[in-house]
């Protein structure tokens, strides 16, 4: 892009992502990868249902309990494996699944399939890959004392 154009890079790739970090069990990274995609697109409700997919697919591998996606969402808030925040965040992208899926509601935009993205990432990190580094970061320093 060069200054004074009117043109605008929407997305690059491939996309620095944390969605296919060796944490990430594979289901997840599948439904990350294709938001991610969906997004570089323009596929905007496409990319809000991979989002609600990859929640989805977080709480059966955290084993969440409830009848739905909502209940899945607030029984891991409540045994902590989310925090209230990233909870809150995971209600938005299932709501967001919900109008890219859905008909009868608002598609999604461009900003919200972002944000959408952002928070999976979020999450994602949260969940996974954070924990991962520091069971790694503990297996270097009891090797080191050992």
């Amino acid at each position: 892009v060069f200054p004074g154009s009117e043109e605008e890079i929407l997305h690059t790739y491939p996309t620095g992502t944390t969605s296919t970090h060796e944490a990430v069990p594979q289901a997840i990274q599948n439904a990350a990868v294709e938001a991610e995609k969906c997004l570089g697109v323009g596929a905007y409700n496409a990319c809000g249902v991979m989002t609600r997919r990859a929640m989805h697919s977080l709480c059966e591998e955290k084993k969440a309990q409830g009848k739905d996606l909502f209940e899945q969402l607030k029984f891991l808030r409540d045994n902590h494996a989310i925090t209230p925040d990233l909870w809150e965040w995971s209600e938005e992208l299932r709501v967001l699944g919900k109008h890219g899926a859905h008909p009868e509601w608002e598609e999604v935009g461009a900003d919200d399939a972002e944000y959408g993205v952002k928070f999976l990432s979020e999450i994602v990190k949260y969940v996974f890959i954070l924990p991962y580094e520091r069971s790694q970061k503990r297996l270097k320093e009891n090797s080191k004392k050992a």
